[in-house]
């Protein structure tokens, strides 16, 4: 691999990130300003609907639809929008940056999971590193305490959920198309939401808001397509290790948007999340190269 394609795939990778940060602050303030959830979960998947259609007709054609594993598709969806919703949910009481730092341990549940149902070996250091992060998220929300409330604990099924995307999406990429497996999981996500423009009362929001809700579904597709462009120059074990810079930025576009700064004790928990995530990221490349 050329320095210079690795360079740039770790690029694309980091600009990937700020993206994904840049539509969770999004999604908080529209969801602040009083748009009903359900519908901006349907707002955000018909967007990414339509540009993955738009990407799938020239790349795939017809062939867009071929799938070996329709209900895994389906299945992938199902767990996306419930990831979606948690996340979404959570961001009316929490900060961006405590969000996106507790499910910034999806990748190591992923990995700890991953042994576990296809019976590979997990060394000790990576199941320290994963109590590790779990300990930072609970520093972050803090039980006990009267910051704490029971909603903080909605970033926690956000990453079960999650994990289980992960999983799904490790092994469909065995057999299917990515632009087919995106395209699949963006309708399933869009027809789940659709109930919402029925059973929520949306007359009372301003045009700006659904603007921004039309915006966040956007950015949400070009993280997507960034992630996608940066693990075709470079393996997702070199990815890893920056992804954790998501943190930072939803920390930055959090306080740009809303004025809102963790706490101390968040950017003491989101710090131990951040080590244990690049040390587990770390730990994988040096375990591939041996």
């Amino acid at each position: 691999m050329s320095q210079r394609r690795q360079r740039a795939g770790l690029a694309l990778a980091i600009f990937g990130v700020a993206v994904f940060a840049t539509s969770d602050t999004l999604s908080q303030v529209v969801l602040r300003a009083g748009a009903p959830l359900l519908a901006v979960v349907f707002v955000r998947f018909a967007v990414q609907a339509v540009a993955t259609g738009l990407l799938a007709v020239p790349l795939r054609g017809r062939a867009m639809f071929q799938t070996e594993q329709r209900g895994l598709q389906i299945l992938r969806g199902m767990a996306l929008i419930m990831g979606t919703s948690c996340l979404f949910a959570s961001l009316r009481f929490i900060t961006v940056g405590e969000m996106t730092a507790i499910m910034m341990i999806t990748p190591m549940a992923v990995t700890a999971m991953a042994g576990l149902l296809f019976k590979e070996m997990v060394p000790p250091l990576r199941w320290l590193l994963l109590l590790g992060g779990f300990a930072g998220t609970l520093i972050i929300i803090r039980p006990g305490t009267e910051d704490f409330r029971w909603a903080m604990l909605l970033p926690f099924s956000q990453v079960v959920f999650n994990t289980a995307f992960q999983l799904l999406t490790s092994r469909l990429s065995r057999t299917e198309h990515p632009v087919t497996t995106n395209l699949y999981t963006s309708l399933t996500c869009t027809a789940l939401a659709l109930p919402a423009l029925v059973l929520v009362d949306m007359s009372h929001l301003p045009g700006w808001v659904w603007g921004l809700a039309v915006v966040l579904g956007l950015t949400a597709t070009l993280g997507h397509m960034l992630w996608v462009m940066a693990f075709q120059r470079v393996p997702a074990t070199q990815v890893m290790p920056f992804t954790y810079s998501q943190i930072a930025f939803a920390v930055l576009a959090g306080w740009v948007a809303t004025g809102a700064v963790p706490d101390a004790w968040a950017v003491v928990g989101m710090g131990i999340v951040a080590l244990c995530g690049i040390g587990s990221a770390l730990l994988t490349l040096y375990q591939q190269r041996r």
